[in-house]
């Protein structure tokens, strides 16, 4: 896929490695979010996968930026959808304790 430049990795819960072929591509963005096994493993200087994607100038994992600059910030629109998410999330197991 040398053409790849751009790749979103959203909601795989079970996904634990990322993609070979990720080390070859001229990728310039890389967003991960909602993939907690998969970010253990790219972890920045001590996960199993960062070599995998260290090469990647912007890297973006659960909308903080690991790697890069802030002007390919994930559109405004999808990150208060998550944060609104993970609020209504907290709401639910405080409901549950109580």
């Amino acid at each position: 896929m040398p053409r790849l430049q751009n790749l979103e990795i959203l909601v795989c819960t079970k996904l634990k490695l990322v993609p070979n072929f990720l080390h070859t591509t001229p990728l310039q963005k890389l967003e991960i979010s909602t993939c907690p096994t998969l970010e253990k493993c790219i972890k920045r200087g001590t996960g199993e996968d960062w070599p995998k994607i260290s090469h990647i100038p912007n890297i973006i994992i659960d909308y903080k930026y690991v790697r890069g600059s802030q002007e390919f910030m994930p559109e405004p629109r999808i990150f208060r959808a998550m944060t609104r998410k993970k609020r209504m999330r907290k709401k639910r197991l405080r409901k549950k304790r109580i």
